[in-house]
């Protein structure tokens, strides 16, 4: 390990030594992967890392560069695109619960393995991985809820939490405290409030996600925050397409291809000044519109605005993972939730929040005028 440890950090990986087994629990931007880092340097054994996504193997081997003396062609990646094992080896939970991999990921002898985005766990895809042997079984997660209520069955599965508390980290100045607002937004379009009113069930939900009144208040917001690096959440795939067309910005998807998604990530990276004027050709990006593929893990840490358009109906976890994706060490993060005021979006967004609130994060709500 290069990297000097918080004293939090080190207590994280005292405790896990002892134990040889746990779940880090803290809030992005706490240092879960450097303890991590500091846990697969401790323990020295051939190292296996489980994560969702390819994009998160690719920032897994960066940081391990980055914080470690580890030699480079020591980093396997095992997942759609290349199949490596060395000493330390990254892999996708769907590849090594494969049936046609799982007997090379069973021959090894892991010292270590690593449970990434660990909350996944206990879902029946990604919870073969978990009779994978190993001498220690380390897990690492914000928000280790899952709305079945399975949390016991996650730290049954790879080990108790081992973590520190939110409200700590903000008082420490550790992780900023990100300001979070609801903002209640009208129906402006009387065809589609009557559209709402006359639907039921997942069309409804769909419907009040869509408010087209809701890309007149990103584009409010966002011009409240040019000098800001922005992330816009959404869950159905055409109101992204929408509001992405609106905005003449980039939208990222599951669907998007890897190679173009990783280079609109990198570009949203790289330090710009005001927001770029649509259509420009500017190499950085200031506005990203994603999807659930930029709810978990990925790194991008000059986030400093985050606006929730759609996703209300989602989990508890979900709303701390959009919330998360702003939260730093340095600079104040600002999340806005937008809901569409008279619908179901309402108390799906109170009950989100509510839970970030028990985590020691102050919420606020306001009413967009009509």
């Amino acid at each position: 390990l290069t990297t000097d440890l918080r004293s939090y950090q080190e207590t994280w990986v005292e405790t896990f030594l002892e134990r040889r087994s746990g779940v880090y629990v803290g809030p992005p931007g706490s240092g879960k992967t450097v303890a991590a880092i500091a846990t697969i340097a401790a323990v020295g054994g051939e190292t296996l890392i489980l994560v969702p996504s390819r994009e998160l193997a690719g920032q897994w081997r960066e940081e391990l560069l980055e914080h470690s003396t580890v030699d480079p062609a020591d980093i396997g990646l095992y997942h759609g695109g290349q199949k490596e094992i060395r000493p330390i080896t990254i892999a996708t939970y769907q590849i090594a619960g494969m049936d046609r991999h799982r007997a090379l990921f069973d021959s090894r002898k892991w010292g270590l393995i690593c449970f990434d985005e660990a909350h996944h766990i206990s879902s029946p895809v990604y919870r073969r991985t978990a009779e994978l042997q190993t001498k220690h079984r380390l897990g690492l997660s914000a928000t280790p809820v899952r709305e079945t209520g399975s949390e016991e069955e996650i730290y049954t599965l790879i080990g108790q939490p081992i973590g520190a508390d939110w409200d700590e980290l903000f008082e420490a100045g550790f992780v900023q405290e990100p300001e979070v607002e609801i903002r209640y937004v009208p129906w402006r379009d009387e065809l589609a409030q009557n559209e709402y009113a006359s639907a039921d069930g997942r069309e409804r939900r769909r419907l009040a996600a869509e408010n087209p009144a809701k890309i007149e208040e990103i584009r409010y917001l966002l011009a409240a925050h040019r000098d800001k690096k922005a992330l816009v959440f959404i869950e159905f795939l055409d109101q992204g397409e929408a509001i992405a067309d609106a905005l003449g910005v980039p939208f990222v998807s599951g669907e998007t291809p890897h190679r173009e998604r990783a280079e609109l990530f990198r570009r949203f990276r790289e330090e710009g000044g005001d927001r770029e004027e649509p259509g420009s050709d500017g190499d950085d990006i200031d506005t990203l519109v994603v999807s659930r593929v930029g709810d978990e893990g990925i790194d991008l840490p000059n986030a400093e605005v985050a606006i929730v358009a759609s996703g209300l109906g989602g989990s508890r976890r979900q709303g701390s993972q959009r919330a998360g994706r702003t939260m730093r060490p340095a600079g104040s993060a600002l999340v806005y939730v937008l809901a569409t005021r008279g619908s179901g979006e309402e108390e799906f967004a109170q009950r989100q929040m509510r839970h970030l609130a028990r985590k020691g994060v102050r919420v606020r709500e306001t009413n967009v005028a009509e």
